[in-house]
């Protein structure tokens, strides 16, 4: 029946052969002119295709991972070499030179891959804590970038550093002095109490202030461990912190004071001090527990999604009570045992790479 079609209308054959010619012609230059010409991949998908190239390399090299807490180097040429990537010029625009190698870290098993290009003039992988350096000038006197010790702190109330990572926003509270970086959940969490253990000194169950056997250390371990709030992927990009857990006086000045005597062991997850919520605002009269302007010009105060949320940090006057922020942005203590909402805090590691954004709530960083 086709054979009569196309003797009836052989303009048809024609169509159907120059169809055909074309698919070829397109599958010749999908697959045959990149050998010759390179794919020109934009400089974050080479970084892809790199990084993937290391996990093929080690998922048959297991022995060569680094042991808990070291990192190791691999290098461009050693994928290359084992037929993993092609001569870096192949995937690049012609005139562009770069240098690639792969950071390999195992931190408590979980291993993180980033990989970093060096092209000059047009092109370096940054690491995110340097980004924000680059994007905000150390201040003394305005909201900004503050250096408070041997940390540069975010203070004041307009601020850009909105993060977006593992499908939550986050702000930016400081990078650390070996350039991890801060972050506390803008919204508040699940509701749990601080703990509810029977405590001797009221004779009932107001719980007590000792983080390291907490209800909320526990709760908060839950929360890291659920696939919903931290994949594994974005998990790779996490250090683990100790979390200081000193207990302070109402009266007590914590202003410019970032200092720490009785720290947690080393964890992916914690709480805000209230020395770190004190330090967030710029207003003079703020510099104690007790000061309700500690909630005025302040980033990490009250907004709409926010409701009272627990600190991490005990009173030094009693066994049972803690300090939380209420939903308006005062600063209180409350007995163990209440109800209050996680504001979960995590670092990021020094590796983080940036990946795009500026900081601002339109535009969060965004992080690989």
């Amino acid at each position: 029946m086709l054979r009569d079609l196309f003797d009836q209308k052989p303009y048809l054959k024609r169509l159907i052969l120059i169809i055909l010619l074309i698919i070829v012609g397109i599958i010749i230059i999908s697959f045959v002119v990149p050998l010759f010409i390179g794919e020109n991949l934009t400089y974050e998908k080479l970084e892809q295709k790199i990084k993937s190239a290391a996990v093929t390399y080690y998922e048959e090299n297991e022995n060569q991972l680094p042991e808990n807490g070291n990192s190791t180097i691999l290098s461009y040429e050693t994928l290359e070499e084992n037929k993993l990537l092609k001569p870096i010029e192949k995937y690049l625009k012609k005139g562009v030179t770069c240098n690639a190698q792969v950071t390999v870290k195992n931190v408590n098993g979980t291993y993180s891959y980033t990989p970093y290009l060096d092209c000059g003039k047009d092109y370096t992988t940054k690491e995110f804590y340097k980004k924000i350096l680059e994007d905000n000038e150390v201040v003394t006197i305005k909201d900004g970038l503050y250096i408070i010790g041997d940390k540069h702190v975010f203070r004041g109330e307009l601020i850009n550093n909105y993060v977006s990572f593992a499908d939550n926003i986050w702000r930016i509270v400081k990078i650390d002095n070996d350039n991890t970086v801060e972050l506390v959940s803008e919204n508040s969490l699940d509701s749990v109490t601080w703990d509810d253990r029977y405590n001797s000194e009221k004779g009932y169950n107001y719980g007590k202030n000792d983080y390291n056997v907490s209800r909320i250390k526990n709760a908060l371990n839950d929360l890291y461990d659920s696939e919903e709030f931290i994949s594994e992927d974005d998990k790779s990009l996490l250090a683990s912190k100790q979390y200081c857990l000193d207990a302070r006086g109402n009266t007590e000045n914590l202003k410019t004071n970032l200092t720490c005597n009785k720290l947690s062991e080393n964890a992916f997850i914690g709480l805000l001090t209230v020395d770190e919520y004190i330090n967030a605002s710029i207003d003079d009269k703020c510099s104690n527990t007790t000061n309700y302007e500690c909630q005025n010009y302040n980033y990490l105060s009250s907004n709409e999604r926010l409701t009272s949320f627990y600190t991490i940090t005990p009173t030094n006057a009693n066994t049972y009570q803690v300090y939380y922020v209420r939903n308006s942005g005062e600063i209180n203590v409350t007995n163990c045992s209440s109800i209050m909402s996680l504001r979960p805090v995590i670092y990021l590691s020094s590796s983080a790479i940036y990946n795009g954004g500026n900081g601002s709530v339109d535009e969060p960083y965004t992080i690989k």
